[in-house]
């Protein structure tokens, strides 16, 4: 879908999935051998300083859709240890569930049509759990919980 998608080598020394038309552009991949149980999904994106475009990933387990977006790139990172030291890159992450009987899924990279150029790179998969947060709090009332033995290496998540 659209087109202005290219894979480039970034100032990082790596290759980096972006999208420079103005277009909205999609590109996906079939992930296959998953087990049934739950999964994350992640990405690091950037969306071009200064602009405002809505850039997502989203995962389809062909029974239900499962996404997480940014829309501006606000944190520079100053991480010595991350190769994305000096960007405004962001690891966002989605948990979705593989069902019985199904050992598949479609992930989606997605920007939304707009101006700014939104660049991806390092995607992930892993199985994970999802956070429990401590009895006493209301599963509704808890925007953010984690642990530090189910905490995503690499950078910081949205």
């Amino acid at each position: 879908m659209g087109g202005g998608r290219n894979v480039a080598f970034g100032q990082q020394r790596n290759y980096e999935l972006v999208m420079s038309g103005s277009d909205e552009t999609q590109v996906s991949q079939e992930i296959k051998g998953l087990k049934p149980g739950t999964y994350a999904a992640s990405v690091m994106v950037e969306i071009q300083q200064g602009k405002q475009r809505k850039a997502s990933i989203i995962i389809d387990n062909g029974e239900e859709i499962f996404d997480n977006y940014a829309d501006k790139s606000i944190l520079l990172d100053f991480d010595e240890y991350d190769s994305k030291i000096g960007t405004y890159m962001l690891r966002m992450r989605v948990n979705f569930e593989v069902p019985q009987g199904k050992d598949r899924v479609t992930l989606k990279l997605h920007a939304e049509a707009g101006e700014g150029k939104v660049r991806f790179d390092n995607v992930r998969v892993f199985e994970t759990e999802l956070p429990n947060p401590e009895k006493g709090y209301a599963a509704d009332k808890v925007v953010f919980y984690q642990d530090f033995e189910l905490a995503e290496n690499q950078g910081r998540t949205a």
